[in-house]
Order: C-alpha cells, then structure tokens, then sequence
C-alpha cells in the first residue's frame, strides 16, 4: 500500500493511499477544544475507482485554472 499524506495550511489534512480495495482518499479536520470547543474534528474516507479518482482531479484542476485566471 502506498501513502501520501498532506499537510494543509489551515491544520487539516489530506490523505490518499493505494490500497488492494482501491483508492482511498481520506479527509481529516482535528479542532483542538482550547481552539474551538463547539468545532467539530473528523476523520472521513471514501474508496474510488481509478475513473472517479480522475474525475475528482479534474474537478481540483479545473477549479484551480479558474481561481489562477482571477490573479
């Protein structure tokens, strides 16, 4: 199994492994009570095809032009 994590600015986090039952994409919030008490934390994952992987990377990137063309 591979693995990727990210690390994002905002504390979050981003994680992607290649597993035998396919592609897992994993979201992950922690919101520390002193920070935040009413916030919730959140470990959440769904497994994709290698279509629907693509698919949701297109989506990033085709967002991402559009948010680089308003620079």
């Amino acid at each position: 199994m591979t693995q990727i994590h990210l690390k994002l600015t905002s504390g979050d986090g981003v994680s992607v492994y290649n597993a035998d039952q396919g592609i897992v994409l994993q979201v992950r919030r922690l919101v520390h009570g002193d920070d935040d008490p009413t916030a919730n934390s959140f470990k959440s994952g769904v497994v994709l095809t290698p279509a629907e992987a693509t698919r949701v990377a297109a989506e990033l990137l085709a967002i991402v032009g559009r948010e680089l063309r308003k620079e």
